[in-house]
């Protein structure tokens, strides 16, 4: 599937800018998940793909 979207410069800079936060905010999630299993005792997985 292709999708085209129109966008001035300013805007395809804030849209990576916006995925770049979103990639490190799954990271940080991944990272407190990761302590709350090992303090729990237990293993948790969270997926994510891209």
């Amino acid at each position: 599937m292709e999708i085209t979207i129109k966008a001035t410069p300013e805007e395809v800079k804030e849209l990576l800018q916006s995925i770049g936060t979103s990639k490190e905010q799954i990271e940080l999630n991944e990272q407190t998940i990761e302590k709350i299993s090992l303090a729990l005792g237990a293993k948790c997985n969270l997926a994510t793909e891209f």
